[in-house]
């Protein structure tokens, strides 16, 4: 059997929490759109594409189909930059809204992005 992913299509699906400061406001309504509309315009190519998006009030979760041997780290990074000047530009000021770092699972192995995202959060504060 020829298990080649470009020939067969295998592909990966990962979970992707990002979470924010916790100092900032919760993400409004319009915010949740700048983010998902975020989402789709920087994740366009045919390697990595986003098949699910939740927000809650200080997380993002992405759901995404990847070819094996596509760094997703990229695209993660693009998408946190577009997302920050959309909310940036909203807010009128600089803050920084992300904590360093992410989540990133395959899917099968559950995680809850409210619970990474506090995690995240914790590892932040004790730098």
């Amino acid at each position: 059997m020829n298990l080649h992913w470009r020939r067969n299509g295998f592909r990966l699906s990962y979970q992707i929490i990002l979470a924010l400061v916790p100092e900032i406001d919760p993400l409004s309504e319009v915010e949740v759109g700048f983010v998902e509309d975020g989402i789709r315009t920087k994740t366009t190519k045919p390697n990595f594409r986003v098949t699910g998006i939740r927000c809650g009030s200080h997380w993002v979760e992405m759901i995404a189909d990847v070819d094996p041997g596509t760094d997703p780290t990229k695209a993660i990074a693009n998408v946190k930059a577009d997302i920050t000047a959309r909310i940036q530009s909203y807010r009128g000021d600089a803050t920084s809204i992300w904590i360093p770092g992410y989540v990133i699972s395959t899917i099968g192995v559950s995680v809850d992005a409210q619970e990474a995202a506090q995690e995240l959060q914790a590892r932040q504060g004790r730098k």
